[in-house]
């Protein structure tokens, strides 16, 4: 018994210290990038992401955590934060790359990429490293992927509403509100989306539009498959996941 139980507590001892080896947890809503991943979650991802740079062992690193955390909370769906640990040493190609000589180290790189190659460079997060300063620093540098659609479009930039129904080629997503703002949410969606469907929305939707699309109230969102020119409403709550979902 007294040799079973030292087994168990030297497992449960070594399983604690390979959970606290890092600073974040899938439950953190941080991205845990490794060299093996970052390609995909950074570079080929059409949103704008937050890459922090550190080591378990830094100081700096563990006080930035719970900030780091809270903004990732804060921005899900919106844009995405993610997380390298440079002390890994399959990593190291990694951090070595982007020339990290310090912890945390926190770069940007932008939503779009450049050149033919779909290269992606990052500028360094100069700011206060707190939740809110983060938070408020990415929703500058988000992209904005959503259609704007009116009944009597007032510029090249806006897609009359009959246009954007008769284009059956791919699917499109309307969301009729009275706000005169996208919501970062929506903006969200509309990057989740960008090469899958048409994500738009109307504002201030005239009496007569409502009616013709058997709107009720504000805001509603409706999808146009593909092929064809009738809609789908969404009936659920509108948020993130359960759009999203539907959307997929």
């Amino acid at each position: 018994m007294r040799q079973s139980l030292t087994s168990l507590t030297l497992g449960a001892l070594l399983l604690s210290q390979s959970v606290l080896a890092g600073l974040y947890s899938p439950r953190d809503n941080v991205v845990d990038l490794t060299t093996q991943t970052f390609q995909s979650e950074v570079i080929d991802s059409n949103h704008l992401v937050m890459v922090e740079f550190y080591a378990p062992w830094c100081g700096h690193c563990k006080n930035l955590a719970p900030h780091y955390k809270s903004a990732a909370k804060n921005l899900y769906g919106i844009a995405k934060l993610g997380a390298i640990d440079c002390d890994e040493d399959k990593n190291r190609p990694i951090c070595g790359q982007y020339d990290i000589k310090g912890f945390p180290t926190l770069k940007i790189f932008p939503a779009s990429r450049t050149g033919k190659k779909g290269v992606k460079y990052p500028s360094d997060y100069q700011g206060e490293r707190s939740a809110k300063a983060i938070v408020d620093h990415l929703i500058k540098m988000l992209p904005n992927d959503i259609k704007l659609v009116s009944s009597n479009p007032s510029s090249e930039k806006i897609t009359n509403i009959d246009d954007f129904i008769v284009n059956e080629t791919e699917p499109r997503a309307l969301l009729f509100t009275s706000k005169m703002t996208s919501s970062n949410m929506y903006k969200g969606l509309a990057t989740d989306m960008k090469d899958r469907m048409i994500v738009a929305e109307m504002r201030a939707p005239s009496d007569q539009v409502l009616k013709r699309f058997n709107i009720e109230s504000l805001p509603s969102l409706v999808v146009f498959p593909t092929n064809s020119q009738e809609h789908v409403a969404f009936t659920g709550e509108l948020k993130h996941d359960p759009i999203f979902a539907f959307f997929d």
